[in-house]
């Protein structure tokens, strides 16, 4: 019942703040903040601050790119809709979606997309299949379960929808409806399934929601009997956790920062050795494992990373193929893929059946701007296999910032 009444807030708000859903430049504007100078491109504005804006995206089995001439691509899963190309067709090959986008993000139901503009456009399942505008001058922004986060051009961070254990960050678990400041200063956000990572220009990386396994990061745990009996023991508001940062990635209980001079700190869960360290040893706080690391992403149970020699290497489960090294045994230790990476996603999923399974998705980025995937296959477009355990190029000519 709750999910059902936060999808129908999400909904809400998206109808309440797109008196028009048509993909033009006259759209109805309406912001969650101050209104900012709009004399400065937006995308200029992200490449000048160097703002970690992405190009690739996973959600329940659906695959998104941006290509090098800003238009968007999606394929994979559509039954209720979810690639917003007007139809419930699935899709083997990408099929065009819109034009002028420069970063997307996505998870479980629901896809944001930020324009050359600075615009923010979102759609989900089973809506009416077409993008919607919610906000202008947004630089960063992310997606995960009912909640919804963006950074705007003045370094705000607003979030908005469900506010399970805090994950909104407003010192509250109250849900919201609309858009709350949360902080200030502001670089790019990340989310995991109940935590929330934010990195600010000055190089400092905040934490804040659900604490079970240290995925916050702060040298605690929250127990679950302190859960079970509404102990409030999670982080209702950001927290300092590490500085000198200047990339962060969040998985489903697992934190991920890369330092400045390219060394990787890891924190959270580190069940089936997701975190790379060789242990199984969960982590409460930021623990160095690898140096030259340039790009991280991880799904929930599996983490890539690309190394400044572009060298791609994976660890965790391995149930779909998803590490990529041909074979289907997980690793808790970091394991080479491939050469010439430049960007990489990481994405699980679970598989209906009485026991539990997660079947996970990568999607790589060569530096010759071509896409390649690898690992669960549900509408056939990595061949016959239900589970690929080798890369296989997908597209060429995809956005490399």
């Amino acid at each position: 019942m709750k999910k059902l009444l936060l999808t129908s807030i999400a909904i809400i708000f998206l109808l309440f703040s797109c008196g028009n859903d048509d993909l033009s430049d006259n759209a109805k504007d309406v912001n969650a903040g101050d209104i900012v100078n709009h004399d400065q491109n937006a995308y200029d504005f992200m490449t000048i601050r160097q703002i970690d804006y992405e190009i690739i995206a996973l959600r329940d089995f659906a695959n998104f790119v941006i290509k090098s001439d800003n238009t968007l691509w999606a394929w994979g899963s559509n039954h209720s809709g979810g690639l917003a190309d007007g139809t419930k067709i699935d899709r083997i090959e990408p099929v065009k979606i819109m034009d002028n986008a420069v970063s997307v993000a996505a998870a479980w139901h629901r896809t944001f997309v930020i324009r050359t503009d600075g615009s923010l456009w979102a759609w989900s399942i089973n809506s009416d299949d077409r993008p919607m505008k919610i906000m202008d001058d947004v630089i960063s922004a992310t997606v995960m379960g009912f909640a919804s986060f963006a950074v705007k051009i003045d370094g705000s961070l607003w979030a908005w929808g469900e506010n399970r254990r805090g994950v909104l960050g407003d010192g509250t678990v109250t849900d919201r409806a609309v858009p709350v400041k949360i902080m200030s200063d502001v670089n790019s956000v990340v989310s995991g399934n109940a935590h929330t990572l934010a990195l600010k220009n000055d190089g400092s990386v905040w934490a804040w929601g659900a604490n079970d396994y240290g995925e916050i990061g702060d040298g605690t745990v929250t127990t679950y009997e302190e859960w079970d009996i509404k102990e409030n023991h999670d982080k209702t508001e950001p927290v300092k956790i590490i500085e000198n940062i200047k990339h962060i990635a969040a998985g489903s209980s697992t934190s991920f920062a890369i330092d400045k001079d390219g060394s990787l700190w890891v924190w959270g869960n580190n069940r089936d050795g997701r975190l790379g360290d060789g242990t199984a040893t969960d982590k409460a706080i930021p623990t160095k494992t690898m140096d030259n690391i340039i790009s991280v992403a991880t799904g929930e149970e599996h983490t890539l990373v690309v190394k400044a020699d572009n060298t791609l290497w994976a660890w965790g489960n391995n149930n779909a193929g998803e590490l990529g090294n041909g074979t289907t045994t997980r690793s808790d230790v970091p394991i080479k893929i491939m050469n010439d990476v430049q960007i990489v996603k990481a994405g699980d999923f679970p598989l209906s059946g009485e026991i539990r399974i997660n079947a996970g998705r990568s999607l790589a980025v060569k530096t010759d701007g071509s896409l390649w995937a690898w690992g669960y296959n549900l509408v056939g477009e990595l061949g016959a296999d239900v589970f690929v355990s080798t890369p296989v190029k997908i597209m060429e000519n995809v956005m490399i910032p």
